[in-house]
């Protein structure tokens, strides 16, 4: 999952994960961005981030939410560390996992209505599941996106 605070100049990127393996390879590919200081990398759970609040303007993550232990805590975590107005943005491939489900190879719950609604819950406007196709890929893949509440 990777945090960004862009707008107000500093353009920091903070990158976490509870995986050591994922942590190595992200700081692997990214130890270029990690040498200038303005990219990061946490292991944090999304459930429990030590970042301060009201922190990042925009999140993204891809293919993480049915990993989650407990759903309303991490979106409520989401939020705090949110600004007013922040932006998220979620990806996966809805066709890849269902196969993976049907293989028994999932642990999580792939369905994002739960995601998506627990977005709503905690306040989050504007949520959204787009289709979308990736002509270099030619494949397609679903983003999810909304937009944190303007007062906290």
């Amino acid at each position: 999952m990777f945090f960004f605070n862009i707008s107000d100049g500093s353009g920091e990127v903070h990158g976490t994960d509870i995986s050591d393996r994922m942590r190595v390879i992200a700081s692997s590919r990214l130890k270029d961005q990690l040498a200038t200081g303005r990219v990061h990398i946490h292991s944090y759970s999304v459930d429990n981030m030590g970042f301060d609040d009201h922190t990042f303007d925009s999140v993204f993550h891809c293919n993480c939410y049915y990993f989650w232990p407990n759903m309303d805590r991490a979106v409520s975590e989401l939020r705090r560390v949110m600004i007013p107005g922040g932006l998220i943005l979620a990806i996966m491939n809805m066709s890849s996992l269902k196969l993976l489900n049907e293989r028994d190879m999932m642990v999580g719950n792939t369905d994002p209505d739960p995601y998506m609604r627990s977005l709503e819950r905690h306040g989050f406007k504007d949520v959204t599941l787009t289709e979308n196709y990736d002509t270099n890929l030619q494949k397609p893949f679903q983003t999810i996106t909304a937009t944190s509440p303007m007062t906290n």
